[in-house]
Parts: C-alpha cells; sequence; structure tokens
C-alpha cells in the first residue's frame, strides 16, 4: 500500500509573470483551468457505449483578480489597448490576431524561494481574453477580474505544446 504524505498537500497564493512583467498582486483565488477536448467513438457492434475516446485538443484558462493599478498590469489584462505616457486606449481594430500579442506565464507559489521552480506553472503563450471588469464601491477595493486563455507552441515538444508543470 502506498504512504500517504502530508507535504504533497499544497495551498497558497501564487506570483503571477507575464513576459517580464510581474502581474502584482492579486485578490482571491487564482484559478487554473485545464480541459480536454474529446471526441466519442461509438461502434455498431457496441450500440451506443463510447468504445474510445480521440484527443482533438486542450483549453486552458487562468481566472485571476488584478489589484495593481499600474500602466504595466494594465497593459497585461488588455493587450489591444494603446500604451501611452500615462494611460491605457481601449478599442482596437478589427481584426487583430492576439496569438502575436501572447507572452509566457509562469505561475509561482509564493511559498516557495524564487530559485525553487518544482512547483512553477509554465505557458509558453497566454493571452488575456473574454471580458475585463472591475467594481467600484466604498466597501471593496477595485481589482480586475481577468480570464487568459492559453495558446499552443508548434515549437515545443508532443505533450508540452501549451505549458508544464514543474521545473
Amino acid at each position: 500500500m502506498t504512504q500517504r504524505n502530508m507535504t504533497n498537500i499544497l495551498g497558497g497564493p501564487c506570483a503571477v509573470r507575464i513576459g517580464d512583467v510581474d502581474a502584482g498582486h492579486t485578490v482571491g483565488e487564482t484559478r487554473l483551468s485545464v480541459t480536454p477536448i474529446l471526441r466519442e467513438r461509438r461502434e455498431d457492434a457496441t450500440g451506443q457505449t463510447v468504445t474510445d475516446l480521440i484527443h482533438l485538443g486542450d483549453t486552458v484558462r487562468l481566472t485571476m483578480r488584478v489589484a495593481e493599478w499600474t500602466l504595466e498590469t494594465l497593459s497585461l489584462i488588455y493587450p489591444l489597448g494603446a500604451d501611452g505616457p500615462s494611460g491605457l486606449g481601449i478599442g482596437s481594430e478589427p481584426g487583430r490576431h492576439l496569438a502575436a500579442l501572447a507572452e509566457t506565464m509562469v505561475l509561482h507559489p509564493l511559498e516557495l524561494d524564487d530559485a525553487d521552480t518544482s512547483h512553477d506553472v509554465i505557458f509558453w503563450k497566454a493571452v488575456a481574453v473574454g471580458s475585463v471588469s472591475v467594481g467600484y464601491a466604498s466597501d471593496a477595493d477595485r481589482v480586475f477580474d481577468v480570464e487568459f486563455l492559453m495558446l499552443p507552441d508548434a515549437t515545443r515538444s508532443d505533450g508540452e505544446r501549451i505549458g508544464r508543470i514543474g521545473a
């Protein structure tokens, strides 16, 4: 029987770096979701019973709440905006390819030293997608809710086209 080890149960917040930019303080849970896209195969001999699953790809998303209002973090959460000396523009011409704006994303558990990358999660191409929302209220901080989609990197080997866990 395998012996259980309580030290293998991990918890706690992480630092998020996108490209060369630290996303700064986050609030609440940073949530990673990896969803395989599968096609079911059925055969006449087995009726409607699924006999195999064919992998068609993966959808990898990360949601987080960014708390720091800096030009760098604003550029991360809305990459289509035009950077200016004192702000970030909103609105862009249609037809832009977001893959060209994708950056490497690294999630690093805060309880580990910077040199310990054993539990880092690395994505080769991450880009902010979907709506970016922020609440204005007297009883809460203004934080940005943002979602990132991970894109594949064809230069990486099979099984690591989107990213990897651990150094």
